[in-house]
C-alpha cells in the first residue's frame, strides 16, 4: 500500500477497501497458477502494462490538480 498520500490510503476505508478488493483477487489467481505450475508465475508481468497506465494517469491527475499550501 503506498501513494502519494498514503495516509488517506490507511484512514479512509473506501480507498483502503477498494484497494483490497481490487488487488486481492488478482493475488490470488497469481498465486494459484504459480501452485500448478512455476512456470505461469510468469504471467505477472503482464500486471506490468495496467501498472504502467494507472501510474501514468495517476501522474496526469496529480499535475492537473493544484494544491494548497506547498
Amino acid at each position: 500500500m503506498c501513494g502519494l498520500q498514503p495516509g488517506a490510503m490507511i484512514y479512509n476505508v473506501k480507498v483502503f477497501l477498494t484497494y483490497i478488493l481490487v488487488t486481492g483477487p488478482v493475488i490470488l489467481v497469481l498465486l494459484g497458477l504459480t501452485f500448478v505450475s512455476t512456470y505461469l508465475a510468469y504471467f505477472s508481468v503482464i500486471l506490468f502494462i495496467p501498472a504502467w497506465l494507472l501510474i501514468q494517469s495517476g501522474f496526469r491527475k496529480w499535475d492537473s490538480a493544484d494544491y494548497a499550501g506547498f
